[in-house]
């Protein structure tokens, strides 16, 4: 038998470091872990924001019989040929937004319902002149007078009478009716710049 010479044994404590730190250096890569680098940060606001707001209030609100001069109760009224009603309020619109302007109107669009609707005259105005809507802005809170008419006119043509009846309603639009609930005062923000 021959004998092979005496090979050195490696340390063990070498080894064992070695093994250590090639573990260590193959974590680093393999987690994508690097040394800390320079870092600073701040803040885009002091605060935190806030939005505003878009309100009304009405004020006032009431049914005029035009022909009288007397204010009304509207379900209580019973129209007739001739009649003209005024509905009238003060509309105080409170707007608070950089960016926010609104249009405040009163929106009859196929609203009125019954059997009137065809009969009666809708006419609305937003203001002191023959607007029916007007803009508003933040700010703008004095009391903007928002008023609507109805009409029932005289005559099927809404011209004078004829003599020989033939504009006349005859019977027609008695005991009718003409729904109003849906009718609204309405405060619409406009689209943003």
């Amino acid at each position: 038998m021959t004998e092979t010479p005496t090979q050195k044994k490696p340390n063990r404590r070498a080894v064992k470091a070695a093994a250590a730190g090639a573990l260590g250096v193959a974590l680093l890569a393999g987690l994508g872990t690097t040394f800390a680098k320079w870092y600073e940060e701040h803040s885009i606001g002091g605060s935190s924001l806030q939005s505003g707001h878009l309100n009304m209030t009405v004020d006032g609100a009431k049914w005029i019989d035009v022909n009288s001069g007397q204010t009304i109760d509207e379900a209580q009224f019973k129209m007739v040929p001739g009649d003209t009603l005024l509905y009238t309020a003060d509309v105080t619109p409170d707007l608070e937004g950089d960016n926010l302007v609104a249009t405040l109107k009163v929106n009859t669009s196929e609203t009125v319902t019954g059997d009137l609707k065809d009969i009666v005259k809708v006419k609305t105005v937003v203001g002191d002149g023959t607007d029916t809507q007007q803009t508003v802005r933040p700010g703008d809170n004095t009391a903007i007078k928002v008023s609507v008419e109805l009409r029932f006119p005289e005559t099927t043509d809404d011209a004078e009478p004829a003599e020989d009846k033939s504009n006349w309603w005859g019977d027609r639009g008695e005991d009718g009716t003409v729904n109003l609930s849906e009718i609204k005062i309405e405060l619409d923000q406009n689209d943003n710049p």
